[in-house]
């Protein structure tokens, strides 16, 4: 009888001449009936020290599934975890130790009738903090507590923009509507929503390690796209956070950025002073300026275009600011 062994993208099949392997690419026919990769929830965790942090895994496919479940230590080697054997795996009292780690499954069964072995691909590396969060939140939206800035091309005749506060229709309750208008031609619009007490000061409260992003939002209209992202500011320069999940249209859907979990490395400036080669831009260090959080949208449209018009609900906005 032959094992199939799939690990990273490499398939081996195990039989009596021993272990032979193959790229995708070149495998025989009967080689691409294979299962899918496994895969670990949740992909990113971050927790305090002493915290405890659960990943799962899920092997569709597989029958009679056993496991193992194995740790890397950042930069080191990975090596099976004793007595973590089942599809959970709870790793209890995190400590500075176990920052930086990533957790798999080798998975062992069937598939169509024969027996596989199937690694996962990792976790993101675990985070652990020394401390606990400091968190920003808001969501009633009192439109005192918010204020906006924009970059409007063309300046006179250009996009224009409406915020405010909705009482009920949000996730639930209370949400921020954010109305756009697009002028017809070449135009270029951001706006930034800067939410009045998100103010975080590693000077006093210590160098930020990570900040983590949540929000509930809507899109009103598919004629924009929309897809408003993490703001901050710092010493007169506007960052944002890349890489997020669009708003779905008609319905409230929990949007994520990618990573979820942000280092200064996931910011890029779109307004300020340039930065300079010696600069740390944003600076997250105990050095750094206080920094000032909301979320920001972009709409840009090429020559041919005759406008638009679209918007977005935003609710349930929560800013984590997790230090060393």
């Amino acid at each position: 009888m032959l094992t199939c062994v799939l690990a990273l993208g490499l398939v081996s099949i195990v039989g009596s001449g021993g272990i032979s392997g193959c790229g995708f690419a070149y495998c025989p026919d009967a080689f691409y009936n294979i299962p899918p990769l496994p895969t670990v929830e949740p992909t990113r965790s971050i927790v305090q020290v002493g915290g405890t942090a659960t990943f799962s895994v899920r092997a569709p496919g597989i029958t009679n599934p056993t496991y193992q479940w194995s740790r890397r230590s950042m930069n080191g080697p990975s090596t099976d975890i004793p007595g973590a054997t089942g599809a959970t795996y709870t790793l209890a009292g995190a400590n500075l130790s176990d920052d930086g780690a990533t957790f798999s499954a080798t998975v062992r069964g069937g598939f169509n009738g024969e027996p596989v072995v199937v690694e996962s691909w990792s976790s993101w590396p675990l985070i652990v903090s020394s401390m606990p969060a400091v968190v920003f939140q808001d969501s009633e939206f009192q439109a005192t507590n918010w204020s906006i800035a924009e970059i409007s091309e063309p300046t006179t005749g250009g996009p224009t923009h409406v915020e405010e506060q909705v009482l009920n229709g949000g996730n639930p309750g209370a949400y921020r509507r954010t109305t756009i208008t697009m002028s017809a031609g070449p135009s270029r619009l951001h706006v930034f929503d800067t939410f009045a007490s998100a103010v975080y000061d590693p000077a006093s409260q210590g160098p930020l390690y990570i900040v983590e992003f949540t929000q509930d939002c809507i899109a009103l209209s598919e004629t924009l796209g929309v897809g408003p992202t993490l703001l901050l500011e710092q010493n007169g320069r506007r960052y944002i956070a890349s890489e997020l999940t669009p708003c779905e249209p008609g319905t409230w859907s929990n949007m994520t950025l990618n990573p979820a979990h942000l280092s200064v490395w996931n910011f890029y400036r779109v307004d300020g002073p340039t930065c300079n080669a010696s600069e740390a831009c944003p600076d997250f260090s105990a050095g750094g300026k206080p920094i000032r959080f909301g979320f920001a949208n972009s709409n840009q449209a090429l020559a041919a275009y005759a406008g638009g018009s679209g918007g977005f609900g935003i609710d349930n906005w929560k800013v984590s600011a997790w230090r060393r």
